[in-house]
């Protein structure tokens, strides 16, 4: 096609992971190929970067940076990542954000994910290929204890809805 957009928004959560298919070196070069120049690929993922539980992030990281000029990362806590990658080598925040138009529910996020700028190690991590891609096996640890604090979060909240 030729159609080029401005954003692509890849928030493909999965249950307790995101579909590797969709975070592989080739799915990346066929999202830049119908990006503008200036477009931003962002990325809604749960990861962590403390060493020794930082494969996803760190490769996630390392295969954005194989396809695209400039790649951010915005923390929101909790292991929520949001992934920025462009062709534009000066990716920045376009202007000041009106919180007052981010739903209260999850303004706090959006501030957090705004003023965090995590930083995958660069020694860790591969490149994410279609023909090798091992994050479920690798993060299999960090997914477990994503859907523990789920129960328990859930488990807190079922009991102050009931008092």
């Amino acid at each position: 096609t030729d159609r080029k957009y401005d954003a692509i928004v890849l928030d493909a959560f999965l249950g307790d992971l995101t579909p590797t298919h969709l975070m592989s070196r080739e799915a990346f070069l066929a999202m830049r190929r119908v990006l503008n120049p200036r477009g931003v690929l962002v990325i809604n993922t749960f990861c962590e970067f403390e060493p020794g539980h930082d494969f996803f992030g760190a490769s996630l990281d390392k295969t954005l940076k194989s396809v695209f000029a400039s790649v951010r990362i915005h923390a929101a806590g909790g292991g929520n990542s949001f992934f920025v990658a462009s062709s534009n080598p000066d990716l920045k925040l376009q202007g000041e954000v009106d919180y007052q138009t981010v739903h209260p529910y999850c303004r706090q996020d959006v501030s957090d994910a705004l003023s965090e700028i995590a930083v995958a190690n660069p020694q860790d991590g591969i490149v994410l290929t279609d023909d090798y891609n091992p994050i479920e096996y690798y993060d299999a640890a960090n997914r477990e204890t994503f859907r523990r604090q789920m129960a328990l979060s859930m488990r807190r909240h079922a009991s102050a809805v009931k008092n």
